[in-house]
């Protein structure tokens, strides 16, 4: 799980990096004065890949105990 959160969090920085480029492709009428929704939806979404990948990444597992199983039979 480890590297699954690994590799979300560098999807994440990616995703934020190139924001502007992306928003820019999309969006060619926006200008400096606009609010450019769309640089705001790619920024959180690489937030919340970020935070999803350190959530995989801090999480740990307990072993749990093996049962074992007597088959007898039974009278």
């Amino acid at each position: 799980m480890k590297i699954i959160g690994i590799c979300f969090i560098i999807l994440g920085l990616i995703e934020c990096l190139i924001s502007k480029i992306s928003c820019s492709s999309l969006c060619r009428n926006c200008n400096s004065v606009d609010l450019k929704p769309c640089f705001f939806l790619f920024i959180f979404a690489g937030i919340l890949l970020i935070i999803s990948g350190f959530s995989l990444y801090l999480t740990k597992y307990k072993k749990f105990p093996k049962i074992k199983i007597k088959n007898e039979k039974r009278s």
